[in-house]
C-alpha cells in the first residue's frame, strides 16, 4: 500500500482587487490550509504572507475531480485568500502582474496578467469579480465596513436617508486620489470611503477631519441638527484605480449602515493646493509626520516603473579609448548643450561625452545641433535618447552602463568648468586609492559658493530627519591649500566623479528615491560603508547655475513634497548611522568613512 501524500493540484482563477486587498480566488486539492504569494512586479519579487483565507464550495471542481479520479470528492477545494495591497504601492488592477502560490515553499499554482475590479458599482458590474467578494465577505477577510458599503450599494441603497455633505475638490495622480468637502458632523460619525470601482478603501477614522465654521452656518440655516464644528473632510485613497469615476461614502452605527452619500471623481484641484490643506490640517507645520506622509503624500508621487529602453547615437566616434566618460542628463531644457560643446576644447581627446536626451521632445534639437558641430567636436561624444521619461537616477545609470571611461563624471547641463586641471587631479586622486568619489567645489556665477561639500544635519521642519546641506552657500570662499584633496560626508551630483567599476560594484544610483534628490549623497555614503571617504577638489574656475537644468519640473511646493518623501527613504537608510556617527561611534557598522560634521574648511 502506497501512503504517500498525493500531489496537489490547485489553479488560480482570477485576482480581484478589492478596498485595498487583493483577493486570489481558486482551488486546491488537498484544500488549502496556509501558503504565501510571490509576486512578480516592476522587476522586483514581493513574498507576501496570506492576509485572510476563505474556504468555498466548488461544486465545478468536485465534478471534475470525481470524473478524473472516481470515487467521492465532498470537500470544499475552493478558496479566496486575501493579501494586502498597501505592501505593494506600485500595483494596478491593469497591470501585467506574475504571481506565484507557494505552498511550505513550493509553488502549487501560477497566475500571469492583469487583474480586475468589480467594475463601476451602480453601473456595469463584473459578476465573477463580485461572487469573489462575497465569499471574501462571507469569511471576514476583507474590511467589513467596505463589504457593507459595497452591497448597499449593488442595491441602490434601498432604504438609506442621504448624507447632507458635499464634495469641493478632487485631486488625483499617481495611485492617489483626494477628496476635499465636508459631511454634516463628520467628527462623530463613523465615515468610511470606497471608491466607485471598489478597489480603493478609507476606512473609519482614517480620514481627516477639521472645523468647517461655514458648514455650521449652513447646516443651522437648513435646520440641520449640529453636534460639532468638525464637519470639513479630507478622504485620501492610497490606491485608487484610475478607472474609478465616483466615490462612495458611509456613515455607520455599531457596524450597520445608517446613511450614505456619492460623488464624483473628476479631478478640479492642483496638487500644491491638497498638500497646503493636508499639512494645515494635520498641525499646520510644512510637512506632516514620516509616517503620515507615507499615507497622505506617496500615492499621488507614484510613477510606474518602466522598462528602460534608449537609443545610442554616435555623434563623432573616436578610435582612442577613453580614461573619463562625463555624463551630462537634459530634461525639459536643451540650451546648455552650447556651452558643453565648447568646453571640449579643455580637454584631451582620451575624454568621452555622453549626453542623455530624458525627454523625448528634447530629441531633434540635440540631435540636429550635435549632428551640426560634429566636425568641431574634440572629444568622441554619444547621444543617448530614452525612449521615455526616466528621471535623473535611471538616466545616469543608463549612460554609465554604456560608459567605457574607467571614471566616470556625472555632471549637471548647467555646469562650467573653465579648465580640466580640477579633473585630472580628481581622477589621479580616485586612481590613488584614497577616495571612492570626488565633488568639487561650485562657484556661482559672482564667485561665491554653491557648493563646497555636503553636510547632514537634522532639521525640525522634517520632524528631525537628516537634511542634505550646503556649508558656507552664498559665501565668498576661503582659501584652498594648492592640491588638497579635503574629505567630506559626502559631494553633489551635480558634478561628481567615482570609479566605473565601483560605481557598478555598489549598484549605482539608487532608483528608489524620486524626481533626483538625495540620489548622490546615497551613492556617496553607500561608497563610504566600503572605507572609502568622499574627497572635494577646491580650485577657482568651477561653476554651478543651481537647479537651472531642473527649474521646469513643476510646482516648487510639489517639488518640496518630493523632497520630502526622498528624504524619508534617506533617513529610513542612514539615520542610524548618521546618529552614531555625530556621537561619535563606529560600532560594527563598515562605515568608518562617514563623516557627520560639515565639510573641512
Amino acid at each position: 500500500m502506497n501512503d504517500r501524500p498525493k500531489r496537489r493540484q490547485a489553479c488560480i482563477d482570477r485576482i480581484v482587487y478589492f478596498a485595498n486587498r487583493i483577493l486570489l480566488e481558486g482551488w486546491s486539492m488537498p484544500p488549502l490550509e496556509r501558503g504565501e504569494v510571490e509576486v512578480d512586479l516592476q522587476g522586483a519579487t514581493h513574498l507576501l504572507p496570506l492576509e485572510g483565507l476563505a474556504r468555498v464550495d466548488r461544486p465545478d471542481v468536485v465534478a471534475s475531480l470525481r470524473a478524473a479520479n472516481g470515487g467521492s470528492a465532498d470537500q470544499r477545494f475552493g478558496f479566496v485568500v486575501s493579501l494586502d495591497r498597501t505592501r505593494l504601492p506600485g500595483i494596478a488592477p491593469d497591470e501585467e502582474t506574475r504571481w506565484r502560490l507557494l505552498v511550505d515553499g513550493h509553488e502549487v499554482a501560477a497566475y500571469a496578467g492583469p487583474g480586475t475590479t468589480v467594475g463601476q458599482i451602480g453601473g456595469e458590474v463584473n459578476a465573477e469579480a463580485v461572487q469573489c467578494v462575497g465569499h471574501a465577505t462571507a469569511a471576514g477577510i476583507v474590511p467589513q465596513a467596505a463589504a457593507r458599503l459595497f452591497h448597499a450599494a449593488m442595491s441602490g441603497f434601498e432604504g438609506l436617508p442621504r448624507l447632507e455633505a458635499h464634495v469641493d475638490a478632487v485631486a488625483r495622480a499617481g495611485h492617489g486620489l483626494a477628496c476635499d468637502g465636508w459631511i454634516a458632523n463628520a467628527r462623530q460619525r463613523q465615515i468610511a470611503f470606497l471608491s466607485g470601482d471598489g478597489a480603493a478603501f478609507v476606512g473609519p477614522g482614517d480620514a481627516l477631519f477639521f472645523p468647517r465654521p461655514d458648514v455650521t452656518q449652513h447646516l443651522r440655516r437648513i435646520g440641520h441638527p449640529v453636534a460639532t464644528e468638525d464637519h470639513g473632510m479630507i478622504a485620501v485613497f492610497s490606491c485608487a484605480g484610475a478607472h474609478a469615476r465616483h466615490i462612495l461614502a458611509g456613515s455607520f452605527d455599531g457596524g450597520r449602515l445608517t446613511a450614505f452619500f456619492t460623488a464624483g471623481t473628476e479631478a478640479n484641484s492642483d496638487m500644491a493646493g491638497l498638500f497646503a490643506r493636508i499639512n494645515a490640517v494635520e498641525g499646520g507645520g510644512r510637512f506632516v509626520a514620516p509616517a503620515a506622509a507615507d499615507r497622505l503624500y506617496r500615492p499621488f508621487m507614484h510613477e510606474p516603473r518602466k522598462e528602460p529602453a534608449w537609443t545610442v547615437i554616435d555623434v563623432k566616434p573616436l578610435a582612442v579609448r577613453p580614461d573619463l566618460s562625463i555624463i551630462v542628463p537634459f530634461y525639459k531644457e536643451d540650451m546648455f548643450i552650447r556651452h558643453l560643446t565648447t568646453m571640449q576644447m579643455w580637454f584631451s581627446e582620451t575624454v568621452e561625452w555622453i549626453f542623455v536626451c530624458d525627454d523625448p521632445s528634447l530629441r531633434r534639437n540635440l540631435e540636429t545641433y550635435l549632428r551640426r558641430r560634429a566636425p568641431l567636436l574634440r572629444n568622441r561624444t554619444r547621444l543617448v535618447v530614452n525612449h521615455e521619461n526616466y528621471g535623473y537616477g535611471p538616466s545616469n545609470n543608463i549612460a554609465a552602463s554604456i560608459a567605457e571611461g574607467d571614471y566616470l563624471l556625472f555632471m549637471n547641463s548647467d555646469i562650467w568648468v573653465d579648465d580640466a586641471g580640477p579633473l585630472e587631479r580628481a581622477v589621479a586622486a580616485l586612481d590613488g586609492g584614497e577616495f571612492g568619489a570626488i565633488g568639487f567645489r561650485l562657484l556661482y556665477e559672482d564667485g561665491t559658493i554653491q557648493h563646497d561639500g555636503l553636510a547632514f544635519q537634522t532639521h525640525p521642519d522634517v520632524h528631525d530627519l537628516y537634511l542634505v546641506e550646503h556649508p558656507g552657500k552664498g559665501l565668498p570662499p576661503r582659501p584652498a591649500i594648492p592640491g588638497e584633496i579635503a574629505r567630506a560626508p559626502a559631494a553633489t551630483g551635480a558634478l561628481l566623479m567615482v570609479g566605473r567599476e565601483l560605481f557598478n560594484r555598489v549598484g549605482g544610483f539608487d532608483e528608489i528615491y524620486v524626481r533626483g534628490d538625495f540620489e548622490d549623497a546615497d551613492l556617496c555614503l553607500r561608497i563610504a560603508e566600503l572605507g572609502l571617504p568622499t574627497g572635494i577638489v577646491r580650485e577657482p574656475g568651477i561653476y554651478h547655475l543651481e537647479r537651472q537644468s531642473i527649474r521646469m519640473m513643476g510646482e516648487v511646493s510639489f517639488r518640496e513634497v518630493v523632497m520630502y518623501l526622498n528624504c524619508i527613504t534617506f533617513n529610513r537608510r542612514w539615520k542610524t548611522a548618521l546618529d552614531d556617527a555625530a556621537a561619535g561611534i563606529v560600532a560594527d557598522r563598515k562605515s568608518p568613512a562617514i563623516d557627520y560634521p560639515a565639510a573641512a574648511e
